[in-house]
């Protein structure tokens, strides 16, 4: 790492940190002194100045690393950026300085005497360090007052946010203005399409987001001034042709894919900044362009109709990113219910999630025996699967609600499409679209109907290891016979839900087949259903036995009314009014599924939808601090989920993805510290 200071000498120090995280210890090592480090042989165009700027004062040091060539193919070499900065006084107006100083590696080299020498003693000449020779490029007056720098572009462009209120774009080899050429045909940025930052009034400190698609500032009062980067007003639709909406869709996947390459998942100010422009144009579609773009260019795999692939599913990230911008386009502002293709994401992303959970605790508890463990070290054992039992009685009484509820709506829509006489394919989207439902859609995406297969193929295993622990003394029993009820007691089981998917697996296969059509239209079939939520033509056969047969045999199992009557509310995807009275009043533990609620007195408590309850005061791992009846709560900043903050260890018997989960959110966003929840209970 390098660190560059600027002494009140006019001084420039560089330094390298070396890091041993082995050791636990830094070394710090200079390498260069420079003198003389301030603006001159500017002219200011102020002939009472001269050609010095003595009134300026250094504001900003910076240090930018390394970037890619320039279309002249032109090294982009590390600098040290100042910004000295002269406030307006005595009738001269405000401006700024930049100076820079290039960074080159040069590895000495000796007199070829010396490699004469080694070889007649037949030695190897050392290895002589590397140094660093500085090179002070050229100043750049700007009459403003310079507040902000930030790298665009993989730091081949710079964002620079000045005291009037505008953002400027630099190039960082000549540090002149960049202005957009609205060349459509090869797209670089957002900024040299026409997108552009509305002007706003004096501030006094300005910070850019990652992807520098927002800008926050505030100037004498205290109040925050939110900027996104937009279309000039003036550019009205009219002007927008196909070929710029094509070219603004490749700008935002371009930050967008270089964001997930680079830093991680911050990506809510590019969010932000389409929805801006969807709600400026929307015939544009842009959103749905995007998100299809964005699954082409990380070559996602979304068709797993044909041969499922589990593993891929768990372990690749970009599934979960891609899922999550879905979600976050999807809001629509505070009580307003989300569009059907954003609860499909966040049903999605919540199977995905409890998949997870439950497959590190499918493993645990299932496996046989050590024999070589001693009575103590097995009861040590059993202890841990009791307390991860107790962690995956909520996930296992969400996954079962969830199949009820797919169920419930497949009755409702098979009798809606038998009143219109005939299984037409128009209506049947009209329908889907209309209720805002995604129980369909979940089944048909082949992706959450692996997850779905998977958990319920697996609950005859869990089940099996409940009647082996049934004859055993040990502690857990107990937690084996809460959960067996929770299967049981539920109208529809999870063996009638695993047939139904087995049967519409083969008929979705056999549709696909029937069809003729190839491995490249099945995966954009499956995009399209993922990113808009509506039911093919193409798997209209196997809708039609589903609705038809399927749906028939399954109303001779199950206690309809009783099903028809199920709260479904927690599950947090309908519109009516008894879910927007409980997502009002009431939180949902996202990882342990627990419902979080008021009590009396103002604590908190937590209540699973099988009855049990768990008293916040005697929550497991609630950590130091808390008093009884008190828990202290996180909220994800982008779709505001909530979980517990348990601390290490939580109680949940080792389970790796709860623990992990603690981390990040289930859609990759990041926890925010809600503080002592007392009461209130609204999310």
């Amino acid at each position: 790492m390098l660190l560059a200071t600027h002494t009140s000498g006019q001084q420039l120090m560089l330094y390298r940190i070396t890091f041993n995280f082995q050791r636990l210890a830094f070394d710090i090592q200079h390498l260069k002194t420079l003198s003389d480090c301030f603006p001159k042989g500017i002219h200011l165009g102020n002939p009472g100045l001269g050609e010095t700027s003595a009134s300026a004062q250094l504001t900003h040091l910076e240090y930018f690393p390394q970037g890619p060539e320039n279309l002249k193919g032109d090294p982009a070499r590390p600098f040290v950026l100042a910004a000295f900065t002269s406030l307006a006084h005595h009738n001269q107006e405000p401006y700024s300085i930049v100076c820079r100083w290039e960074l080159h590696s040069i590895k000495p080299q000796l007199h070829s005497q010396f490699e004469q020498l080694s070889k007649k003693s037949n030695s190897s000449l050392p290895d002589l360090p590397v140094e660093v020779a500085v090179k002070r490029l050229s100043d750049t007056y700007i009459p403003k007052v310079f507040l902000h720098v930030q790298q665009l572009r993989l730091s081949t462009i710079l964002a620079i946010a000045f005291g009037d209120g505008s953002i400027e774009v630099r190039d960082r080899h000549t540090m002149e203005v960049v202005a957009p050429d609205n060349l459509v045909e090869q797209v670089s940025g957002l900024d040299q399409i026409g997108f552009e930052f509305p002007q706003d009034s004096k501030q006094y400190h300005v910070a850019l987001s990652p992807n520098a698609c927002a800008a926050v500032s505030f100037a004498d009062s205290t109040d925050i001034h939110l900027r996104l980067i937009q279309m000039p007003l003036h550019a009205g639709a009219e002007s927008l042709d196909k070929s710029f909406y094509e070219a603004a869709t490749e700008a935002f996947t371009l930050y967008y894919s270089t964001a997930c390459a680079s830093y991680g998942s911050y990506q809510d100010d590019l969010v932000a900044a389409i929805q801006m422009f969807s709600r400026q144009h929307p015939h544009g579609n842009i959103e749905r362009s995007f998100l299809s773009e964005i699954c082409r260019v990380l070559d996602i795999r979304l068709d797993h109709s044909v041969e499922p692939q589990l593993d891929y599913l768990f372990k690749n990230s970009m599934i979960q990113r891609c899922l999550s911008v879905q979600l976050s386009l999807s809001y629509l502002g505070k009580g307003k219910s989300r569009t059907l293709p954003g609860k499909v994401a966040h049903a999605l992303l919540d199977i995905r999630a409890t998949t997870l959970v439950m497959t590190y605790a499918f493993r645990s508890l299932t496996g046989a025996p050590n024999p070589e463990h001693d009575l103590k070290k097995q009861q040590e054992i059993e202890a841990r699967k009791s307390e991860e039992l107790q962690a995956i009685t909520g996930p296992i009484s969400w996954y079962v609600s969830l199949m009820n509820y797919i169920v419930d709506e497949l009755f409702q829509l098979s009798d809606a499409m038998h009143d219109h006489g005939s299984m037409d394919n128009d209506h049947l989207n009209a329908l889907v679209q209309t209720s805002n439902k995604p129980s369909l859609p979940l089944l048909l995406i082949s992706t959450s109907r692996t997850f779905l297969r998977y958990l319920s193929r697996h609950f005859s295993q869990f089940k099996q290891a409940g009647i082996t622990a049934a004859k055993t003394p040990f502690p857990h029993t107990s937690s084996y016979a809460c959960i067996a009820s929770i299967l049981r007691d539920a109208p529809l089981h999870y063996e009638q839900f695993e047939r139904l998917l087995t049967q519409l697996d083969a008929g979705i296969r056999s549709a696909y087949q029937a069809s003729g059509i190839g491995e490249a239209q099945r995966k954009e079939t499956e995009k399209e259903m993922l990113i808009q939520g509506t039911v093919p033509a193409v798997l209209m056969p196997a809708v039609e036995t589903l609705l038809g047969q399927m749906v028939g045999a399954l109303k001779e199992e199950v206690d309809v009314a009783r099903l028809f009557f199920m709260d479904f509310s927690w599950l947090e995807l309908g519109d009516d009014r008894k879910t927007r009275v409980w997502m009002k009043e009431k939180r949902l533990d996202v990882v342990r599924k627990v419902v979080i609620e008021v009590a009396e007195g103002g604590s908190v408590n937590g209540a699973r939808m099988d009855g049990s309850t768990v008293n916040g005061g005697r929550v497991q791992g609630q950590g130091q601090g808390k008093r009884p009846g008190q828990r202290r709560l996180k909220r994800c900043t982008r779709c505001c989920a909530v979980m517990e903050d348990v601390g290490p260890g939580g109680g949940f018997g080792g389970n790796g993805q709860v623990l992990h989960m603690q981390r990040n959110c289930f859609c990759a966003g990041w926890w925010m510290a809600m503080g002592l929840e007392r009461g209130g209970g609204k999310g």
